[in-house]
């Protein structure tokens, strides 16, 4: 499957479940993957913004997988963590 297919099949999964955490981490990946395939292996901050908002949901949501989101949305993690802290 094509990426830009399995990003409207979690479009799909999540209308039908908001609370699907897995289909809000799997769509960032493939947004990100759908930047990086033709050699851009750095997007930028703006580039990333949509993959970065699906990652933030599925934290919301109980994914704990920080390691795997430093590299495209680092400022976003840190501030989840001291809102976490705070709470």
């Amino acid at each position: 499957m094509d990426i830009e297919g399995s990003i409207e099949d979690y479009n799909q999964a999540i209308n039908l479940n908001p609370n699907y955490m897995e289909a809000y981490t799997n769509r960032a990946f493939q947004k990100i993957n759908a930047l990086t395939r033709n050699g851009n292996i750095s997007p930028t901050r703006e580039q990333t913004v949509s993959a970065c908002k699906d990652f933030e949901k599925a934290m919301e949501l109980g994914d704990v997988k920080y390691d795997l989101y430093e590299i495209h949305c680092t400022e976003m993690i840190e501030r989840i963590s001291k809102s976490k802290k705070k709470k």
